[in-house]
């Protein structure tokens, strides 16, 4: 619902509500965008409790500006309130049309990066200006930062604001703390992979809880260590990728464990007796990789050689295998052992691994593996172990040369499709190209470590709030809740000739009962309008004020405030009583003909302000409120 408010504004810097210059109650008129309407396009809401939609719900509106011929503008946020839940929303920019108590909303433009359209997981727009040359300042919180779009909503640049520790403000969303999440939200859209390897040094408590909240499973490799292995489910991690399977296994921990290259950290890696090895401990999940030769065929190996001291050969300067062929591969013996590295490592072979090479299914125990071979090895062990559980299989497509991951996975499919590996094999790689939708799933492979930064800006606490100066040079792009305990809002200049930021302009009390500030707008050289709340919903008896500021006299001091409106009790024009109790109030804009237009964010589809006892979400409200 939008409810706007009609009148001059002299005097509202300095007066008290009932004090000269706003005479009574403000008057209300209320517009109503009633269903939320679902634009046609991609589905959304696969994350979300109701969801998901055929389409893209036109949700409630975050900031309201004014369109160059007068006309009313509003934007939508990141789409369902975090970066877990709006990988597949489109923020958008709406035309409004108000007439007859109805709120109309025409889609203007989509945000769009270098790649293509943004989504709710990289961008969270807030609050909307439009400057004089005609683009338009977007306050996001993500960040936080300012966004520079063009007529179309294509994002020409990017600010974020610079602190004394040579760093940014940072949210717990912003991009060097939220990166792992937005590449997984993105593969997710575009291959369907629901799985993500990290590297164990990425993960963080928080980066864990924020793949489980968005739906992906977490299964980090190479790791070795008894207590960085409890550490790791203490995490919450899924699963581990290890060496040492039977450190991981003997944790009895409740995750998948995968025997890297079989068990390497107990036998040379990736032949029969490590794979064997794996499967005597009871390992769920068998973990290789795929490497091409010249004559077209693939063998389990993880380097893009045969060389010392993994393996010996004819002559002394090993294998590329990329140019040699499967006969010049298994001429090789891959029993070199690593006991710097791997001190409890063994050249053993097991039984089952000596009578499969008597039967003549093999070359020889330590011979490189074709992936049919360790198929027809693993059948073979199933068979002597009749009530043991067949392994999974988690397979790395490793691309030494380009366009041999994909040539792998095309090698991989065929060989398991139809076949009963194929329900328990996924595919893995650091290359996303061979990631896709398929017979098997996919999995992430990712390597890095986690931030040395953390967050100084809350989640959800970012430019909520966007003011244009009166002479269109400057914006205030002020925080939507405090940084410390002062309970001041900090609001940062931002200079659009210099296209820079300036420092904090000034600061802005919360009063005792508030929890935020949803909007800004400046109505003259140094008096502007603030929409200040508390997070109830619903309630008579919440929070929920205009407030009129009047900018220092000195940059970086504080505002002096007055209440101009509460917006609990108002008064519409035919004299009836009216309250806007949403949660989140976050749009106002000042109309050509003084009237303030004030928006609520729904948070569709989760708002209950209207209906809180029957589940069903609220509709977007406009007001335009006439101070009298």
């Amino acid at each position: 619902m939008v409810l706007v408010v009609v009148g001059w504004l002299a005097g509202c810097a300095t007066g008290e509500r009932g004090a000269p210059g706003v005479e009574g109650p403000p008057r209300a008129e209320v517009f109503v965008l009633r269903p939320t309407p679902i634009l046609p396009g991609q589905s959304s809401g696969f994350a979300v409790p109701g969801g998901p939609w055929e389409g893209q719900p036109v949700q409630g509106f975050s900031g309201l500006t004014l369109d160059l011929d007068g006309g009313l503008l509003g934007i939508t946020d990141n789409g369902f309130g975090a970066l877990v839940n709006s990988g597949d929303f489109y923020p958008r920019v709406y035309r409004l049309a108000l007439r007859d108590g109805a709120l109309r909303a025409e889609p203007f433009f989509r945000f769009a990066g270098a790649p293509g359209p943004l989504t709710g997981a990289d961008v969270d727009p807030e609050s909307l200006v439009r400057a004089p040359d005609g683009t338009f300042w977007v306050g996001e919180e993500f960040g936080p930062s300012l966004l520079h779009v063009d007529r179309g909503g294509v994002v020409l640049a990017q600010y974020r604001v610079p602190e004394e520790d040579g760093g940014w403000l940072r949210s717990p969303d912003a991009p060097e703390l939220a990166g792992l999440l937005r590449t997984m939200l993105t593969l997710r859209r575009t291959t369907g992979t629901g799985i993500v390897s990290p590297a164990e040094a990425m993960l963080t408590r928080d980066v864990v809880e924020q793949l489980h909240r968005a739906g992906f499973r977490v299964v980090p490799w190479t790791v070795n260590e008894p207590s960085r292995m409890r550490e790791l489910v203490g995490l919450g991690v899924d699963g581990l990728i290890s060496d040492r399977p039977d450190l991981a296994l003997a944790l009895d921990a409740g995750v998948e464990v995968q025997g890297h290259r079989g068990a390497r950290g107990l036998r040379p890696e990736s032949t029969l007796p490590a794979f064997e090895a794996a499967l005597s401990l009871g390992t769920p999940t068998l973990e290789f990789d795929l490497s091409l030769i010249a004559d077209g065929g693939v063998v389990i190996w993880h380097d893009p050689r045969l060389e010392a001291p993994k393996c010996t050969g004819p002559g002394d300067a090993g294998l590329e295998l990329a140019t040699a062929t499967l006969d010049q591969v298994q001429a090789f013996a891959c029993d070199g052992l690593l006991a710097a590295r791997f001190p409890a490592q063994r050249r053993e072979v097991g039984p089952v691994t000596a009578a499969f090479v008597v039967a003549g299914h093999a070359p020889g125990a330590w011979a490189p593996l074709t992936l049919r071979t360790l198929l027809d090895f693993l059948e073979f062990w199933g068979a002597l172990h009749p009530a043991a559980t067949p392994p999974r299989l988690n397979v790395e497509t490793k691309g030494h040369h380009p366009g041999d991951v994909l040539q792998l996975r095309r090698h991989l499919l065929a060989t398991l499709t139809g076949t009963p590996w194929q329900a328990r094999a996924t595919l893995q790689s650091f290359d996303f190209e061979s990631l896709g939708r398929g017979p098997v799933p996919t999995v992430a492979l990712l390597e890095g470590t986690a931030s040395a930064v953390t967050a100084n800006v809350g989640r959800s606490s970012g430019f909520e709030n966007l003011g244009l100066s009166a002479d269109g040079g400057t914006l205030y792009a002020m925080l939507e809740k405090p940084l410390d305990a002062s309970r001041e809002l900090r609001a940062y200049g931002f200079d659009l000739g210099t296209q820079a930021f300036t420092g904090v302009a000034f600061r802005f009390p919360l009063d005792p009962r508030a929890v935020a500030v949803g909007d800004v707008t400046m109505v003259s050289a140094t008096t502007g309008l603030a929409l200040e709340r508390d997070d109830s919903e619903g309630k008579a008896d919440g929070y929920k004020r205009l407030i009129a500021f009047e900018l220092p006299p000195v940059r970086g001091g504080v505002v002096t405030r007055h209440e101009v409106a509460d917006l609990l009790h108002l008064t519409l024009r035919d004299g009836g009583a009216f309250s806007f109790p949403f949660w989140t109030i976050e749009g106002l804009t000042r109309l050509p003909d003084g009237r303030l237009a004030i928006v609520a964010d729904n948070n569709f589809p989760f708002g209950r302000a209207r209906h809180p006892d029957s589940g069903v979400p609220d509709e977007t409200e406009l007001l335009l409120l006439e101070l009298r």
